[in-house]
């Protein structure tokens, strides 16, 4: 049998693989099979080898075009995914952020929470924190025997900060 007859065996060995991603690998074993036939020429090796790369390289790409659409079009899905995840954490993490800052873990209300005296971890009414005001004032008053203006002041501040920020509690 001639080269021609071969490398057109080859060609259509090629075509069967085609879908296969690692058709090198499937190239050597149909060599080897030829070879364990005994019916080919050896010295056409190295001569098929390079048609059968340079054929997969022309006619390949536009296998591997699609592979790259197909690979391109499940990252987008995939990214998609992870937006509409990210945009759902997002939300929930506002969510959360605007409950804390409702119900004391904002940290400058627990500052003035502190600065008062009363506990960051525990929703207080507005009349506790005006209690707790009244009490610290009177205290800390620099007309009182034990006043000290500038924790006076300090404490002045949080009540007005809470005051504002925070009116319903």
């Amino acid at each position: 049998m001639n080269a021609l007859f071969y490398i057109f065996l080859l060609y259509l060995a090629w075509k069967v693989i085609y879908s296969f991603h690692d058709s090198g690998c499937l190239f050597v074993l149909f060599l080897i099979f030829l070879i364990f036939t005994l019916s080919f020429p050896f010295n056409l090796i190295p001569i098929a080898w390079i048609w059968f790369r340079y054929i997969h390289i022309v006619n390949g790409s536009s296998a591997y075009q699609e592979y790259v659409k197909r690979e391109s079009a499940q990252n987008a899905q995939g990214d998609k995914r992870t937006t509409q995840n990210q945009s759902y954490t997002n939300n929930t993490n506002q969510n959360q952020y605007k409950q804390r800052s409702e119900y004391g873990y904002n940290s400058q209300y627990s500052t003035h929470l502190s600065t008062l005296g009363l506990s960051t971890n525990a929703i207080h009414s507005h009349d506790e924190i005006k209690k707790q005001y009244r009490t610290l004032s009177k205290r800390y008053h620099p007309d009182s025997p034990n006043g000290n203006e500038k924790i006076f002041i300090k404490v002045q501040e949080s009540y007005e900060y809470l005051r504002e920020h925070y009116p319903e509690h």
